[in-house]
């Protein structure tokens, strides 16, 4: 039996025994892992050797006088004009010793420091600064405060550690390409996505939870077009498409979108209702001839002077083959017809005195008007009138009423011509030829087109409804299919807001329920009222899903639901590799042949921490190269230090056969 070595050093600690560490006896090795239980009695030793050498050479007499020698200051009685052969001194002289002088400063060139550099300045902590380095190289100290204010005003070119408490990491780079981890919402600003270099195209994908592309905004640099492409489930086929060519044409599928800038006169365009009215509700009109024109029993000719909708004038409307002329309603004065200004004559202003030639119309003979109308196809109604008078040609259905239909044209070179029908409405061509119904505009291929007005009941062949409104919240059945960059606007975070119908993106905060900073969101209103939510936080790569009955309460949301994908749940089916669980837990494994205190790593290195590593020995125990105990320590989230022992307890020196099973999240 050997005693254990012994040396004068003083160990800074003594070793602690761990439960992994086997019972070997021997000279004892720490590095080695060799007489483990001897490792402390030996630290022991050792401080017991030191100290008694230490304690003889500072008892011995010579080193008691060398000791007191050496001892100065006040009552010592020792006065010595040097220490260590260096003078005082109260000046900055090279090779002295510094002294104050009799205003208590102490003079140097430099002051030197070996106390470690510091990461922080503690709160309150001030800084030695100087003037000059010779009228005025007093050192002083200066507050925090003072020190910025100098920085600011000498453009000190500071590259702070962070600006308003943040790192550059938490802003996003424009010189570089950068990714950011949130919602990123741009108010008054545009989205710009560019094309890759002078050749290429710029696109924008929308795509699904599995990664699958959905809708793709697109600009094609060889044509100049720019597509809104929608895709099927299977992200490949195209399901629809809009395009705007490089002459601005909109098309859908291929097909020209009608719009303001190409609508009107010449373009195609086949709207199935006019301002609420099907084609048979109009005067057919063809080669500038109105034909099959039907005004029911009357036309009204309101009276020059008064205003629209009065009952004045006259009305006119044809009965049992016969054309009648009455005084409206409300008019007071007489009835008379004038033909270029002069009366027509009739029962109720003939006779005696009226100047009434029957014999002659106008001094001519009925023969003469037999053959004028067989050669004339016009008949002219207050021809040569001056001023606002005008002339109106009323029909009657009988004799009871004033008219039933008038035909009005009132004076001047642009007066207006009316067509009224008594009780049903007025058609109006103005002096600007503009043709209206009941004081309506009415459209035609002269009038459409950009500022017109016009409200057809269909566009294209579709109603209003089947088009996304821009001016208001609105929503969609099917998928929109972007080709183009995409602003998309925030509706808004404030807690309580109800969300809208169809599609909502949402930048994320603790307003919408969920406790991650960072997190975006799309809500979609199906066709029941029912919404349904699900978002994202790119920091944590975890995506989340609720649902709610009740549209209008937040409070109805059910709880979030994390979303597994197969971007969390990787796997290496190696012989050395690992499988990640959706509860967070990792298993990983490793086979392979290595001696003691070998490092040995993981095929992945655990985010978090490494619970613990079980062992198994390949080719199991024997007396000569395998092991009967394999143990670990130094464990890490990375991996461990390998210590394998034979069965006789020392360290296994070539190298042992293992598998290990490591468990982590």
């Amino acid at each position: 039996m050997a005693d254990l070595p012994e040396s004068a050093t003083y160990p800074a600690g003594i070793y602690q025994l761990e439960q992994t560490d086997p019972v070997v006896g021997g000279p004892p090795n720490l590095a080695t892992g060799e007489g483990m239980s001897n490792v402390q009695a030996q630290q022991l030793a050792d401080r017991t050797k030191w100290l008694k050498t230490e304690l003889e050479s500072r008892t011995a007499p010579a080193a008691i006088l060398a000791g007191l020698k050496t001892v100065d200051g006040a009552g010592s009685g020792l006065d010595a004009d040097l220490l260590d052969g260096y003078a005082p001194s109260t000046s900055a002289d090279a090779n002295t010793i510094a002294r104050r002088d009799f205003q208590r400063d102490i003079h140097a060139r430099l002051l030197r420091s070996d106390y470690a550099n510091q990461s922080t300045i503690p709160n309150g902590a001030t800084i030695a600064m100087r003037i000059d380095a010779t009228t005025d190289n007093y050192v002083r100290l200066v507050t925090a405060a003072g020190f910025v204010a100098w920085l600011n005003a000498n453009n000190s070119g500071l590259n702070a550690d962070t600006v308003d408490g943040l790192h550059s990491s938490s802003f996003l780079r424009k010189d570089v390409n950068d990714v950011t981890s949130g919602a990123l919402t741009i108010n008054g600003g545009g989205l710009y996505v560019d094309a890759a270099n002078s050749s290429g195209n710029a696109f924008f994908y929308l795509r699904d939870e599995t990664d699958k592309a959905r809708a793709l905004l697109f600009w094609n640099r060889l044509t100049d077009e720019i597509e809104l492409r929608r895709y099927a489930p299977d992200g490949a086929t195209l399901s629809g498409r809009i395009e705007i060519d490089s002459g601005g044409v909109v098309k859908i599928n291929g097909s020209t979108a009608w719009h303001a800038g190409n609508d009107g006169s010449g373009s195609g365009l086949d709207a199935d209702l006019l301002d609420g009215k099907n084609s048979g509700d109009f005067v057919s009109y063809d080669n500038g001839v109105a034909s099959g024109l039907s005004l029911g029993k009357y036309i009204y000719l309101r009276d020059y002077d008064d205003g629209f909708g009065a009952n004045t004038g006259i009305r006119s409307y044809v009965r049992d083959g016969a054309w009648y002329l009455q005084k409206n309603t409300s008019e007071t004065n007489a009835l008379r017809l004038f033909v270029d200004g002069n009366i027509v004559w009739n029962a109720g202003n003939h006779g005696s005195g009226s100047g009434l030639d029957a014999d002659k119309l106008d001094g001519q003979h009925l023969s003469y008007f037999q053959q004028d109308l067989e050669n004339r196809n016009a008949i002219e109604l207050a021809r040569g009138l001056s001023g606002d008078r005008g002339a109106y040609l009323d029909m009657h259905a009988s004799d009871a009423v004033d008219y039933s239909a008038r035909l009005i044209r009132y004076g001047g070179t642009d007066g207006n011509m009316q067509l009224v029908q008594s009780g049903a409405g007025v058609i109006t061509i103005n002096g600007g030829s503009d043709l209206q119904r009941n004081g309506y505009t009415v459209w035609h291929a002269g009038n459409d087109g950009a500022g017109s007005g016009l409200d057809a009941d269909r566009f294209d062949g579709l109603d209003s409804w089947q088009f996304l409104r821009s001016d208001v919240s609105d929503g969609m059945n099917g998928s929109l299919t972007a080709f183009a960059t995409i602003v998309p606007h925030n509706p808004g975070n404030a807690a309580g807001q109800s969300f809208r119908d169809g599609l909502t993106y949402r930048a994320g905060d603790t307003a919408i329920g969920h406790p991650e900073n960072y997190f975006t969101s799309l809500s979609v209103k199906d066709s029941l009222h029912r919404h349904f939510q699900i978002g994202a936080n790119k920091n944590s790569q975890k995506m989340y899903f609720r649902s709610v009955e009740d549209p209008t309460l937040l409070g109805g949301w059910g709880a979030w639901q994390e979303i597994w994908h197969a971007g969390r749940a990787a796997a290496s089916l190696a012989s050395s590799g690992y499988q990640m669980l959706p509860s967070g837990l990792i298993l990983q494994w490793r086979a392979g042949a290595n001696g003691h205190n070998s490092l040995l790593t993981f095929p992945i290195a655990f985010p978090n921490a490494c619970f613990g590593v079980a062992f198994g020995d390949v080719n199991g125990p024997d007396t000569t190269a395998n092991a009967d105990v394999l143990s670990y320590a130094n464990l890490t989230k990375t991996g461990f230090t390998f210590r394998p022992y034979n069965n006789n307890g020392a360290p296994s020196s070539g190298g042992t056969d293992y598998f290990f099973i490591a468990l982590g999240y």
